[in-house]
């Protein structure tokens, strides 16, 4: 039985030829297709990369936000337990 080939490993080979003289047009054409597949292939692996660093700062938007509210709502109740102290003291030195 003959060995199993993988189309996509085997597109990835760097072809090409070694007789001089001029290449025909199925094999510019080859080249051109190869060429155009290995820029889609850098493409998707860039945009891979911009989702996933979408995804973290997305992430991390929404834990500070977190902790910007929780803060927030720290600041008011220690806002309110100033107020409070100081009508206690008002009233304490009346």
């Amino acid at each position: 039985m003959s060995e199993f080939k993988s189309y996509a490993e085997e597109s990835r080979k760097d072809l090409g030829t070694r007789f001089p003289g001029e290449l025909t047009i199925e094999q510019i054409q080859t080249g051109a297709m190869l060429r155009m597949a290995d820029a889609s292939e850098k493409m998707a692996s860039n945009y891979t990369q911009l989702q996933n660093d979408c995804d973290w700062y997305r992430q991390k938007y929404r834990k500070k936000n977190e902790e910007i509210e929780h803060l927030n709502r720290r600041i008011t109740s220690l806002k309110g337990v100033i107020t409070k102290l100081k009508k206690q003291a008002k009233a304490a030195n009346k």
